[in-house]
């Protein structure tokens, strides 16, 4: 299928529609950004599909932000964190970063 083509993916998305409305449980895609971050790639249909998005964004630096969406309510306000290796439990952690320069004694 071409995911540019809104013919070739509006029964993709009719199908997805539909197993929700027929099961009850929530169907997650998952799709990439073009190079300018805001919009997902592919058939402009799927930007009008969605009820919840969520959105995670990583800088060169390191540091990650997620964000959340609903169609019905006012956007939440990110999570800023970065990547972190916990040399004790062989763990990777996720480290908040509270604002400019400081991190949170929180990781998870």
């Amino acid at each position: 299928m071409d995911e540019n083509s809104q013919r070739e993916m509006a029964p993709v998305l009719d199908f997805m529609r539909d197993l929700r409305d027929t099961s009850g449980a929530a169907v997650v895609f998952v799709r990439h950004t073009g190079y300018s971050g805001t919009h997902m790639r592919g058939s402009s249909d799927r930007e009008g599909y969605w009820e919840s998005k969520i959105t995670l964004t990583c800088k060169d630096e390191g540091t990650c932000e997620i964000s959340a969406e609903h169609r019905e309510v006012e956007a939440s306000e990110g999570i800023r964190y970065r990547r972190s290796w916990d040399e004790h439990s062989r763990s990777r952690r996720l480290v908040a970063i509270e604002g400019p320069g400081q991190e949170s004694s929180e990781s998870w």
